[in-house]
């Protein structure tokens, strides 16, 4: 592995795009390659203003400390909206003193999603929300109906929860909570290059990405990458291929105890990949490239070459979007 890393780091593989038919690499023949795997991504107008009050509502919410066992951490500290939905604070503390198990995902562009969390237990937004609040590693709030006694603590909730549930007899509750969080999700929205690009633009990506992209299809990426966010759609066996070295976390398994299950997880989604290092369920990779090459060979059972690898990165930069700088600003939290 050593030697491997060396020969792709200095460029001693050898090439594979001289075999590529120029005629291939044509943003036509790409986008139609392409797009029957995938979803464009953009802005729900008329969800952001059918649902403002809630979304505010939530916005809020995300940034409290009030929703945390101990009053000590937000949604925020874990998933930092500024650093792409990931990375908080709180989780590389976490990491480093090795009190969690997994990487913590990104929370942008969630909202069609039907699969969460890395090992797929949960189906819906509402579910994983709900959920994060009470789970050891998140939140860590054993009684969410504790969060409902310090909120009606805060006057100020009290307005917000009434215009944004005018009709609830019990403004402030769980289920409110968890439904302001969850339309507050729904917004995060990342638009990028490749959805110009899929909308029609032919240069919205270069000439090495469009490579990276054919290179991507060929190699059947996408037959489980695939939706809006290219991937989060399905659960897969990691190391199909080669077994993944590590074994310690059986994803889908921990909760099914079925034996085909083991070392299946949730495929992850590539959407913002470049900004939201470290990489796989283990946070055992912190380089794009290196991960890249990890999967051709645990899930494909191949080393794709330098140019390869190099050519698929570009095209994930293609997958980078614009955050969402307004919609995210850190609110005035009660």
């Amino acid at each position: 592995m050593k030697l491997l890393s060396l020969l792709l780091l200095f460029g001693l593989v050898q090439s594979a795009f001289a075999e590529i038919d120029p005629a291939q690499l044509t943003p036509e023949k790409i986008r139609k390659s392409i797009i029957p795997y995938l979803t464009i991504v953009e802005k729900n107008e008329t969800h952001l203003k059918k649902e403002k009050e809630k979304i505010d509502l939530g916005r809020v919410l995300f940034f409290d400390k009030r929703l945390s066992g101990q009053g000590n951490i937000s949604c925020n500290s874990c998933h930092d909206l500024k650093n792409y939905g990931t990375n908080g604070s709180h989780y590389k503390k976490q990491r480093e003193e090795e009190k969690t198990f997994r990487d913590v995902p990104s929370i942008y562009n969630l909202a069609k999603f039907t699969l969460f969390n890395w090992d797929g237990g949960l189906k819906t937004l509402e579910s994983q929300t709900a959920a994060a609040l009470k789970n050891e590693y998140e939140m860590n709030s054993s009684d969410p109906k504790e969060i409902v006694t310090k909120l009606k603590a805060v006057p100020a909730y009290e307005d917000l929860f009434k215009k944004a549930f005018p009709d609830s007899k019990e403004s402030i509750s769980v289920e409110n909570i968890v439904t302001a969080l969850t339309e507050f999700q729904k917004g995060l929205v990342t638009v990028a290059p490749i959805d110009l690009f899929l909308k029609g633009d032919n240069k919205a990506l270069t000439e090495k990405q469009l490579k990276g992209a054919y290179l991507f299809d060929e190699k059947s990426c996408f037959a489980c990458h695939t939706g809006g966010s290219f991937g989060g759609q399905m659960i897969i066996k990691l190391g199909i291929a080669e077994p993944w070295p590590n074994q310690k976390d059986q994803g889908h398994y921990n909760l099914t105890k079925d034996p085909k299950h083991k070392m299946t997880f949730r495929v992850s989604p590539l959407r913002n990949i470049e900004k939201t290092a470290p990489y796989f369920h283990d946070a055992s990779e912190k380089r794009m490239w290196s991960a890249i090459r990890k999967m051709s060979h645990y899930e494909l059972g191949q080393y794709m070459s330098v140019d390869e690898i190099l050519a698929i990165q570009e095209f994930f930069k293609s997958l980078t979007g614009k955050l969402p700088e307004k919609y995210i600003e850190t609110p005035k939290v009660p």
